[in-house]
């Protein structure tokens, strides 16, 4: 599990590589994919309405962080 430095850390390199890939890049197919990986992120958070326990949320959450170390 990620510590909060290394969260924040990853979340400094996914707004870097989308600042690069909208301005200089210019590759509209990696902003989208960047952009559907912020969207997993936010959906990670989500409590399904009350039907997911705290442990699986967190699990996500976990797993959404890892899969934003994987920039295109």
């Amino acid at each position: 599990m990620m510590n909060a430095k290394e969260r924040l850390e990853t979340m400094e390199a996914f707004f870097w590589r989308m600042n690069l890939h909208r301005t200089l890049t210019m590759r509209e197919d990696k902003v989208f994919e960047m952009l559907k990986m912020m969207d997993a992120w936010v959906s990670a958070h989500s409590d399904g309405n009350g039907e997911k326990s705290d442990k699986d949320i967190k699990k996500n959450i976990n797993a959404a962080y890892e899969a934003l170390k994987v920039l295109p």
